[in-house]
């Protein structure tokens, strides 16, 4: 789960860290956090790969309901829940689709429960799946996890973050990109379809998916960077 965390304040950023931690601790959630001191931080270059953020509403020069309406400009999926001294302001909430918010001091009670409500939604949201089926297994893979399916040799090979899954299910590439164009994913080459929500920038004609390079041919260079410009809402 990728979250982050828009606080200038450092005492209440180390809170929302330290309940975080322990709410993945406790509930065996893999869990990455992202710290922002300023909401034109978050928009800086912004690519849409948050399950959910947690936006301060009092924050120095755009408050946090200013950067939630040019967030929501290019990414109406991300959850969003609001920190607030005061209730009344988080009423604007509803304005930019809020989840919900949270009073401080935040007590980890109450920040457990609408983490709670996070999962059960995401769960709800990621519920496409693939069946990938190997040599000797079946697994059901949640396509939201996919960072780019190889092909090498006509067989398929399924790179997730921590696992890779080979397929011999005989479809090719050209068809899984018909199926999941629809999910943001888009070929940078011959070899290789991207799940855009990872990518982290471009470097030369390399494409960055974390600690992964990936080359953009020539022929599919255009197709490609169209898909990502219109997926960063650029």
């Amino acid at each position: 789960m990728n979250i982050a965390i828009v606080e200038d304040e450092q005492s209440d950023m180390q809170c929302l860290q330290s309940y975080l931690t322990t709410y993945g601790n406790d509930n065996n959630l893999d869990i990455e956090i992202t710290a922002f001191s300023h909401g034109e931080a978050l928009l800086a270059d912004y690519q849409p790969r948050w399950d959910v953020i947690f936006m301060d509403i009092e924050l120095p020069k755009m408050n946090g309901i200013e950067i939630a309406k040019l967030l929501r400009q290019i990414d109406i999926k991300t959850l969003l829940i609001f920190v607030t001294n005061m209730a009344q302001y988080a009423v604007s909430g509803y304005e930019v689709s809020a989840l919900d918010y949270i009073l401080k001091p935040v007590n980890y009670y109450s920040f457990a429960m609408k983490m709670g409500r996070v999962c059960r939604l995401l769960q709800t949201n990621s519920s496409d799946s693939l069946i990938v089926r190997g040599k000797n297994s079946v697994k059901k893979l949640p396509i939201e996890k996919i960072l780019y399916i190889e092909v090498q040799n006509h067989s398929l090979i399924y790179h997730l973050k921590n696992e890779v899954i080979s397929s011999t299910s005989g479809k090719s590439l050209k068809i899984m990109e018909e199926e999941l164009q629809r999910f943001g994913f888009s070929r940078c080459n011959k070899c290789y379809l991207v799940n855009l929500r990872f990518v982290d920038g471009l470097k030369g004609d390399m494409v960055q998916l974390g600690e992964h390079f990936l080359k953009i041919s020539r022929s599919k260079h255009k197709l490609f960077m169209n898909a990502l410009m219109t997926y960063w809402g650029g």
